[in-house]
């Protein structure tokens, strides 16, 4: 009888949750209409960045944590965000339908708890995302994150799962990115070194083979996180906090080099636009190089043709 009524306690709980939420979702995408075009847009960026769907993305009432994801048909984006900039951070979905992008909706694995960074593995067909879920559900929530995903199943997402690792002396885990050449990367508090780089090969959506990215990528007493490639694999773009100045984030990045290794850090000082931004990443067809920035005062995402990335490089 008791545990009947707990039970009627906890779905009461995440009813009341799941109105007082969707009730959120439609004041921050009140003013939605279906948007056509490839990228929420009938227009796409050149060499100059550009707001990228600002009449989707970019309310100042919201707080966006990390770049779009799409899935490589490009009938699904997601995205995480604080609405009204309060706890807990969600993970949304906007999908495509009859050629137009519909409002976004509360990804079906998340909404209870701290929850964001997706990454599509390049198949589309698993999603990876950081989360304070808890181990029992109904339980408070993780006071560190860890590395959770959701599978195709029955033309939606199963039941979250914990990705497992083999490093005991980490505290939390992120997910960066799932590279087409079957690299996993993510970034993890560990010890005293805060958060730190690193690369895997996942194996039944277990982690081996755990490295950390060399030095200097990975600098002791500073932050470095969000670690992605573009589809080739000819570049890698992280960013830092500190580095680029006190509190600032800036963007570096990598090429990979003829012997197949990636050669030495660099700032894009070039590209001024770069040096104050975060959370990177590309379109399925690596066509287009996304990233956040307080440009205007507010964190926005923009995007840009990638070939401002490889403009100072010879390619062929």
């Amino acid at each position: 009888m008791r545990s009947n009524i707990i039970t009627c306690l906890i779905v009461m709980v995440w009813l009341f949750t799941t109105v007082e939420l969707q009730c959120q979702v439609d004041t921050v995408f009140s003013n939605f209409k279906p948007l056509s075009g490839k990228y929420f847009s009938e227009s796409e960026p050149g060499t100059s960045p550009e707001v990228f769907a600002p009449n989707l993305l970019n309310s100042k009432i919201h707080h966006l944590h990390s770049a779009p994801a799409f899935t490589s048909d490009m009938l699904e984006m997601y995205f995480s965000v604080y609405i009204n900039n309060e706890h807990p951070q969600r993970i949304f979905v906007s999908k495509k339908t009859d050629g137009y992008w519909q409002k976004p909706e509360l990804a079906s694995f998340s909404g209870v708890y701290q929850d964001g960074g997706p990454v599509l593995s390049p198949d589309g067909n698993t999603l990876f995302y950081y989360s304070k879920h808890p181990d029992t559900e109904g339980d408070e929530q993780r006071a560190k994150s860890r590395i959770r995903y959701v599978t195709r199943e029955n033309g939606g997402w199963s039941k979250s799962k914990v990705l497992e690792f083999t490093r005991p002396d980490a505290i939390s885990f992120y997910p960066s990115h799932y590279s087409t050449d079957g690299t996993f990367y993510f970034f993890a508090e560990v010890g005293k070194r805060d958060y730190d780089i690193f690369k895997c090969r996942l194996t039944d959506n277990k982690a081996y083979d755990i490295e950390r990215l060399d030095d200097p990528v990975s600098f002791e007493g500073k932050i470095e996180s969000g670690a992605v490639t573009d589809p080739e694999n000819r570049i890698m773009i992280y960013f830092t906090y500190g580095r680029a100045g006190e509190n600032k984030a800036g963007l570096y990045h990598r090429m990979k080099q003829s012997d197949g290794t990636w050669g030495n850090q660099v700032l894009f000082e070039d590209k001024d636009y770069l040096t104050e931004s975060r959370f990177a990443g590309f379109t399925p067809d690596g066509k287009y190089f996304f990233f956040l920035s307080y440009k205007e005062g507010h964190e926005q995402i923009y995007w840009v043709s990638s070939e401002v990335l490889f403009s100072n490089y010879d390619m062929n």
